[in-house]
């Protein structure tokens, strides 16, 4: 999905769902313009895309990952209730897994 500001039609950033690694896993994704960080539009956008996976896609628990040394995307997971899982070497960069398991009557 695309993301735009209400007051301007200009995209400013996308968000939804992933298959990542190897084996595949489906992971939340999420990203803004640089022009718009630190506007708290990255936490919206994932908001939204846990809220459709929860409720229209029936979704119990959804895996994300970053960079160890994104720490704004770090920020965001951990604001929305992400928990820590993991962290790992992938691909030479240093990459941490989380995940989040919404109560059932999220929406």
């Amino acid at each position: 999905m695309g993301a735009r500001c209400v007051d301007d039609s200009a995209l400013i950033g996308f968000g939804g769902f992933w298959h990542f690694r190897d084996p595949p896993q489906l992971e939340l994704l999420y990203g803004v313009a640089e022009s718009v960080w630190n506007r708290n539009y990255a936490t919206e956008i994932a908001q939204a895309v846990i809220a459709y996976g929860v409720t229209m896609l029936g979704m119990r628990t959804i895996h994300a990952s970053t960079d160890a040394a994104n720490a704004a995307s770090v920020r965001v997971l951990e604001k929305l209730g992400f928990r820590f899982v993991r962290g790992a070497s992938i691909a030479g960069l240093d990459t941490v897994f989380y995940v989040i398991e919404p109560p059932p009557d999220s929406d």
